[in-house]
């Protein structure tokens, strides 16, 4: 499942946490429509449409998806095009190519990982008081 084809190594998978995707799209789908639910999905094939999942979405290397996305948590190997909007973290890795807007609570970009679009992260305020800035918002096209 995690070799060179895919980019990814096994101690890649389990750092990011997904040594075992319930859900897998493979790479020989091609899917349109409405994908929603809970825990770890990995798509290796191709979507397009909307993606509201409340677990780990990973995007792998080879996958290509055009959508608009909400969760939880998403990690980016591959192609996104869309719209994004994550509650926890979003993680581009160095394979990355993301175009859209980026809404997230928290935001890691690898080297080599390309981002094009606006970017808007809530930041939390460690001292509880308001004292620190809370979003950095920018319109931004980058490759690391």
């Amino acid at each position: 499942m995690f070799g060179s084809r895919s980019g990814e190594t096994r101690d890649e998978a389990i750092r990011v946490g997904i040594a075992a995707p319930t859900s897998i799209l493979a790479s020989n789908l091609h899917i349109e429509g409405l994908l929603t639910g809970d825990g770890i999905v990995r798509i290796e094939g191709s979507y397009a449409g909307t993606i509201r999942h409340e677990g780990h979405l990973v995007i792998a290397k080879e996958a290509v998806v055009k959508a608009s996305v909400g969760g939880s948590d998403v990690t980016v190997y591959g192609e996104l095009e869309g719209d994004v909007n994550v509650t926890g973290k979003l993680e581009l890795m160095a394979t990355a190519k993301v175009t859209g807007t980026v809404k997230a609570r928290r935001l890691a970009i690898s080297e080599g990982a390309i981002l094009t679009g606006e970017c808007d992260v809530a930041r939390p305020d460690p001292e509880g008081d308001g004292s620190a800035p809370k979003r950095s918002e920018g319109k931004l096209s980058a490759a690391l």
